[in-house]
Protein backbone atom coordinates (compact mmCIF):
# COMPACT_ATOMS: atom_id res chain seq x y z
CA UNK A 1 0.00 0.00 0.00
CA UNK A 2 1.53 3.14 -1.07
CA UNK A 3 2.01 5.65 1.80
CA UNK A 4 -0.22 8.32 -0.81
CA UNK A 5 -2.68 6.17 -1.30
CA UNK A 6 -6.55 7.21 -1.09
CA UNK A 7 -6.91 4.18 1.62
CA UNK A 8 -4.62 5.83 3.54
CA UNK A 9 -5.90 9.15 3.13
CA UNK A 10 -9.29 7.01 4.45
CA UNK A 11 -7.86 5.70 7.56
CA UNK A 12 -6.05 9.23 8.53
CA UNK A 13 -9.97 10.64 8.28
CA UNK A 14 -11.16 7.71 10.24
CA UNK A 15 -8.25 8.22 12.56
CA UNK A 16 -9.30 11.62 13.18
CA UNK A 17 -12.73 10.83 13.38
CA UNK A 18 -11.92 8.89 16.53
CA UNK A 19 -10.10 11.74 18.19
CA UNK A 20 -12.51 14.35 17.30
CA UNK A 21 -14.72 12.08 19.29
CA UNK A 22 -12.04 12.06 22.46
CA UNK A 23 -11.95 16.07 22.18
CA UNK A 24 -8.20 15.61 21.03
CA UNK A 25 -9.05 18.27 18.55
CA UNK A 26 -5.16 19.05 17.89
CA UNK A 27 -4.48 15.31 17.36
CA UNK A 28 -7.80 15.20 14.88
CA UNK A 29 -6.82 18.40 12.73
CA UNK A 30 -3.54 16.85 12.44
CA UNK A 31 -4.92 13.27 11.29
CA UNK A 32 -7.29 15.46 8.98
CA UNK A 33 -4.91 17.49 7.52
CA UNK A 34 -2.36 14.38 6.62
CA UNK A 35 -6.11 13.33 4.72
CA UNK A 36 -6.16 16.97 3.06
CA UNK A 37 -2.80 16.43 1.49
CA UNK A 38 -3.01 13.20 0.18
CA UNK A 39 -6.98 13.65 -1.57
CA UNK A 40 -5.66 17.28 -2.98
CA UNK A 41 -3.07 15.51 -4.72
CA UNK A 42 -4.89 12.20 -5.94
CA UNK A 43 -8.88 13.04 -5.31
CA UNK A 44 -9.45 16.88 -6.34
CA UNK A 45 -13.20 16.73 -7.15
CA UNK A 46 -14.46 14.30 -5.01
CA UNK A 47 -16.67 14.15 -2.14
CA UNK A 48 -13.99 12.60 0.16
CA UNK A 49 -12.11 15.71 -0.08
CA UNK A 50 -15.09 18.00 0.98
CA UNK A 51 -15.46 15.69 3.73
CA UNK A 52 -12.35 16.35 4.84
CA UNK A 53 -12.71 20.31 4.09
CA UNK A 54 -15.68 19.76 6.39
CA UNK A 55 -13.88 18.22 9.38
CA UNK A 56 -11.06 20.55 9.36
CA UNK A 57 -13.62 23.24 9.22
CA UNK A 58 -15.15 21.41 12.60
CA UNK A 59 -12.17 21.44 14.24
CA UNK A 60 -11.23 25.43 13.76
CA UNK A 61 -14.67 25.92 14.75
CA UNK A 62 -14.63 23.82 17.98
CA UNK A 63 -11.38 25.86 19.15
CA UNK A 64 -12.85 29.66 17.42
CA UNK A 65 -10.46 29.98 14.64
CA UNK A 66 -13.93 31.36 13.18
CA UNK A 67 -11.88 32.33 9.39
CA UNK A 68 -10.24 29.46 9.34
CA UNK A 69 -13.37 27.46 8.97
CA UNK A 70 -14.98 29.23 7.00
CA UNK A 71 -11.88 29.18 4.24
CA UNK A 72 -12.69 25.57 4.43
CA UNK A 73 -16.22 25.75 4.19
CA UNK A 74 -15.76 28.00 1.12
CA UNK A 75 -13.26 25.63 -0.52
CA UNK A 76 -15.72 22.87 0.00
CA UNK A 77 -18.59 24.53 -1.40
CA UNK A 78 -16.58 25.31 -4.48
CA UNK A 79 -15.77 21.39 -5.15
CA UNK A 80 -19.14 20.71 -5.04
CA UNK A 81 -19.83 23.38 -7.27
CA UNK A 82 -17.87 22.16 -9.68
CA UNK A 83 -19.65 20.62 -13.12
CA UNK A 84 -17.91 17.29 -12.71
CA UNK A 85 -19.50 16.57 -9.64
CA UNK A 86 -23.19 17.58 -11.15
CA UNK A 87 -24.79 18.07 -7.87
CA UNK A 88 -28.07 20.53 -7.81
CA UNK A 89 -28.08 23.15 -5.76
CA UNK A 90 -31.01 21.55 -3.28
CA UNK A 91 -28.16 18.33 -2.65
CA UNK A 92 -28.35 17.62 1.50
CA UNK A 93 -24.55 18.35 1.27
CA UNK A 94 -24.28 21.24 -0.59
CA UNK A 95 -26.99 22.74 1.88
CA UNK A 96 -25.09 21.60 5.04
CA UNK A 97 -22.28 23.94 3.85
CA UNK A 98 -24.31 26.82 3.24
CA UNK A 99 -25.70 26.93 6.41
CA UNK A 100 -22.48 26.00 8.48
CA UNK A 101 -20.92 29.10 6.07
CA UNK A 102 -23.63 31.68 7.55
CA UNK A 103 -23.74 30.18 11.09
CA UNK A 104 -19.71 31.20 11.10
CA UNK A 105 -20.45 34.15 9.30
CA UNK A 106 -23.13 35.22 12.18
CA UNK A 107 -20.80 34.38 14.75
CA UNK A 108 -18.18 36.37 13.31
CA UNK A 109 -21.02 39.58 13.35
CA UNK A 110 -21.12 39.22 9.69
CA UNK A 111 -25.14 39.17 9.54
CA UNK A 112 -25.78 40.61 6.25
CA UNK A 113 -23.41 38.14 4.69
CA UNK A 114 -24.84 35.17 7.01
CA UNK A 115 -28.70 36.04 5.83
Amino acid sequence: LAPDSLLVATTFSNIGSVLSSQRRLSDALKMYDKARVIQEKLAQDSLSLVTTYNNIARMYEEVLLLEQSLQFVRKAILILKRPRLNLPPDHPFYLTLQYFEGTLLFRRGEYDAAF
